[in-house]
């Protein structure tokens, strides 16, 4: 009987040894060092820098500097302090109204080149600079010029 409980007790020692070789072995194969991790590429963009800058940003200033100029020159010929106002309420909605529209076909024109410039850095995901909430971001993320130098080659 004894023979016998030691024969089992051996059995289960041995068990109880390759189980835990095994286990081993599994979480060993299973572990990060051995996967194969990429690393998430994100970007960030200044997009007020893009405005700023891009042979776009630089169309649309020039045009609403010329809505601007052109309402203040109507302001200036009026005398009557009434037709004044309404000088001055038409000129905000028709600069606004002008802006809207440019800022849409700016959006329309760069959206795909950024789209594109992600696209060809593999990135999962492109941050507004300043306006997500971003906190930080290493310059080297930064595709701002990139973009620029491209909507410049494709803009007359």
């Amino acid at each position: 009987m004894k023979d016998k409980m030691s024969l089992r007790a051996s059995v289960r020692s041995a068990l109880l040894i390759i189980g835990f070789f095994v286990a081993v072995a599994l979480i060993r194969d299973w572990t990060p060092t051995t996967a194969q991790v990429t690393p998430t590429k994100i970007a960030v963009i200044d997009t007020e820098a893009v405005l700023l800058r891009s042979k776009i940003g630089k169309a649309m200033t020039v045009e609403l500097e010329k809505v601007q100029q052109d309402s203040q020159r109507q302001f200036k010929a009026e005398t009557d302090p009434a037709k004044r106002e309404q000088i001055k309420v038409a000129a905000q909605k028709k600069y606004n109204d002008t802006r809207d529209r440019l800022l849409a076909q700016a959006d329309t024109k760069m959206t795909p080149i950024i789209n594109s410039v992600g696209r060809e850095m593999k990135a999962a995901a492109i941050f507004r600079k300043f306006e997500s909430g971003l906190i930080y971001a290493d310059d080297s993320l930064d595709i701002t010029n990139t973009v620029i130098q491209r909507i410049d080659a494709a803009t007359p």
